[in-house]
């Protein structure tokens, strides 16, 4: 029986190799203490409070601290895995 071969190409197209190492952006610094970042959520508008305690950054959401905008952008949306300074309008800044 004659071997039969496949149609189309028989290999993935070698993807380009580069001398330049992977680099992620760089995180945006914190926010400086006393500034205050405004966000509304599913009909809710949430404040939240730059702090400095003991020379580390702090924030304050409500009666709460968090230590991250992570962490304080979690306990409004609920979810577990969210990118807090694209959720506060930090991302870029």
């Amino acid at each position: 029986m004659p071997e039969t071969k496949p149609e189309g190409p028989a290999t993935k197209t070698p993807t380009p190799k580069t001398d330049k190492p992977r680099t992620r952006a760089k995180a945006a610094p914190a926010p400086k203490a006393g500034t205050v970042l405004e966000r509304e959520y599913k009909g809710k508008s949430y404040r939240l409070t730059v702090t400095s305690e003991n020379g580390a950054i702090a924030f304050r959401l409500g009666k709460k601290k968090y230590s991250s905008l992570t962490e304080a952008a979690k306990e409004v949306t609920g979810y577990a895995s969210i990118s807090g300074p694209a959720f506060w309008g930090k991302a870029n800044a």
